[in-house]
C-alpha cells in the first residue's frame, strides 16, 4: 500500500513523523492517516510523494534518476 512504502521510507531515513510530514509539505495528520491507509493521497500531492520515495509507487515503475 502506499502507507506502507511510506512507513517503510520514513524508517529508512530514520525520521519521526513530523520531519517526513515536512518534506511532504502536509501535516503529521495527514501522514498518519496515509501510512495507517485510513485516506489515500490525492493526485496533487503524487509529484512530492514520487520524489520522497524516490519511485512511483502509484504505477509501480521506477522512477527515473
Amino acid at each position: 500500500t502506499i502507507g506502507g512504502h511510506l512507513r517503510r521510507r520514513r524508517a529508512e531515513l530514520r525520521l519521526g513523523q513530523s520531519q517526513a510530514s515536512y518534506s511532504l509539505g502536509i501535516s503529521t495528520v495527514t501522514l498518519s492517516r496515509w501510512e495507517c491507509d485510513k485516506v489515500f493521497p490525492t493526485a496533487p500531492h503524487h509529484p512530492r510523494i514520487v520524489d520522497y520515495l524516490r519511485y512511483d509507487p502509484f504505477n509501480n515503475a521506477p522512477k527515473p534518476a
